[in-house]
Parts: structure tokens; C-alpha cells; sequence
């Protein structure tokens, strides 16, 4: 028993260390669902440094299976319809919370840099087919240190998720099953996440700007607003019939297993029906895009 509380702290401290990593590096908080909404809004060199961290989540679980000859276990008891309609909401949420914008956290005044031409970079209004890929490069190959970061940061946190068994749907919804056959696994797991993380956020507080350049882009808004609330709700129903959210969803395709793959198929759906529906803003370029267009 102590034994997986463990190797949950353990699994906990790694994605900790990939959020640190990943704050301190890029400036920017390692939310995979914002990451994975990001992604799918811009094209741009700031979702290729997203779609890095969302490949390095899948990396996580194959490093696990080269180093201990097995892949993590992984038990899902509800029905596909279930999980449809659970990756759904977890989506929709995720595009429903704007609540809390990550802003540039300025502690220095900085220059105003060339706004980014968008013609090509607009998904999915415009096709793709437009966009010239040595846009975002030009340069001294100046975004790929940042590319690296967030596959480097994303296999940590993909790894930490396999060695915590938070990959584990009935270890989830044992957790929430307070009731009945309850399993602590998830709060050592926040513990150990919460405590090496919070190292990280408070080393950040005393640099003027990332170690890789740009801005530090922190959550500016702390209230609790009804959209806030209503958003966790959602969440909360979606996490309890499945017992999976965004990052143990993704990093959990390497296993090819059919039900994440619905799960995570409909996630994408649900961030995409509200964008649509909405209109939802896209991200503001960083200081990375705007130089590779000059």
C-alpha cells in the first residue's frame, strides 16, 4: 500500500518538475488543456511549441514501457457512449473557462514589437495551405530551443502521470468515490505536484523574464466568478463519469487504446463546437512570433 503512495509522490514531483521546467524556461503555466486549446486556434510558432509538449505527453507512457518492460496500468469501466459525452463536456469547458486570461506578467517595461500578418495563420477560417513553415523559423532557428522545452517538459509530465497511475481511470474515480472504496493515490500525487511546483513558481517570482527570453504569462485574474464555477462544474461531471481529464487523456493514446481515443476525439470537438460557437478570441502573439516574421 505505502509503496504506491510512493511511487504516486513520485509521479506527483515529476509533473511538478515538468511545470517548473516549463514556467521557468517558457514563462508560461503548464495547463494541458490551455495547451491543446491553443494549439488548435493559431498556427503559429507558439502552437508548435504546444503541439511539442502535447507529443511529449504521449512520449511519457512509451518511456515508462522502455524502462520497466510493461506499459502503466490502465482500467476503463465506463461505456463508450459514456465517455464520449464525458470528453465532450471536459472540452467544452475547457473552451467555456475564460474566467481566468494568461496575460504577460510584466515586471520590466519592454518595446512594442511588429504585430504578426495573420493571413495565413488563422485556423480554421483560412487554409493552411498558405502558410510558408520558414516563417516561423527565420533566424538563428530562434523557437526551437522553446519547441524543445515543451517536448522535454511534456515527457516529464507524461512519465509522472505513468509512474503516479494517474493514467488510471478507476484510480481516479476511486479517489472521488468517497463513500465507498476510496483511494488516497490522488492526493499524494497533488502533493508532491503542488510542492516541487511551487518551488518553481516562487524561482520565477525573482527573474525579470523566462531563462529562454519573452514574458512571463501568468493567470491575472483571481476572482470567483459564476463562469468559473460553472466551468468547474462541468468539468467535474465529465471527470467523474470517466475518470480521465486532458493530460492523463492524451498521454494515454500511446496504449492505442479505442475508449481514449473517443475520449480524447470528442475533447478536441467540445473545445472546437464552443470556439465556433462563440467566437472565442485567439491568443495574443508572443514577443517569439512576432520576431521570426521580421
Amino acid at each position: 500500500m505505502w509503496q504506491t503512495y510512493l511511487q504516486s509522490l513520485a509521479g506527483g514531483a515529476l509533473i511538478g518538475l515538468a511545470a517548473a521546467l516549463f514556467l521557468l524556461l517558457d514563462g508560461r503555466i503548464a495547463g494541458v488543456s490551455g495547451i491543446i486549446s491553443g494549439s488548435l486556434r493559431a498556427f503559429s510558432q507558439t502552437s508548435l511549441q504546444n503541439w511539442a509538449f502535447v507529443a511529449g505527453l504521449v512520449l511519457g507512457p512509451i518511456l515508462y514501457l522502455l524502462l520497466f518492460g510493461h506499459w502503466p496500468a490502465l482500467r476503463i469501466e465506463a461505456s463508450l457512449w459514456v465517455l464520449a459525452l464525458a470528453g465532450l463536456l471536459v472540452g467544452f469547458w475547457r473552451a467555456a473557462w475564460l474566467g481566468l486570461h494568461q496575460r504577460p506578467r510584466r515586471l520590466r517595461p519592454s518595446p512594442s514589437f511588429a504585430e504578426i500578418d495573420r493571413r495565413c495563420c488563422d485556423f480554421p477560417r483560412r487554409r493552411r495551405r498558405h502558410c510558408r513553415p520558414d516563417e516561423f523559423f527565420r533566424g538563428p532557428m530562434s523557437g526551437l530551443p522553446k519547441i524543445l522545452v515543451g517536448l522535454a517538459s511534456g515527457a516529464i509530465f507524461g512519465f509522472g502521470l505513468s509512474i503516479s497511475g494517474m493514467l488510471d481511470p478507476a484510480r481516479v474515480r476511486g479517489f472521488l468515490d468517497v463513500g465507498g472504496h476510496f483511494d488516497p493515490s490522488l492526493a499524494f500525487v497533488l502533493a508532491g505536484a503542488v510542492a516541487v511546483s511551487a518551488v518553481g513558481y516562487l524561482l520565477s517570482r525573482r527573474l525579470p523574464r523566462p531563462l529562454l527570453g519573452g514574458e512571463f504569462q501568468i493567470p491575472s485574474r483571481k476572482t470567483i466568478d459564476r463562469r468559473l464555477v460553472l466551468g468547474a462544474a462541468i468539468f467535474g461531471v465529465g471527470w467523474g463519469m470517466s475518470g480521465l481529464c486532458p493530460g492523463p487523456a492524451i498521454a494515454s493514446l500511446a496504449l492505442g487504446l479505442v475508449p481514449t481515443l473517443v475520449f480524447s476525439a470528442m475533447m478536441l470537438a467540445g473545445i472546437l463546437i464552443y470556439d465556433n460557437w462563440k467566437g472565442a478570441p485567439r491568443p495574443e502573439p508572443s514577443r517569439q512570433d512576432a520576431n521570426a516574421q521580421i
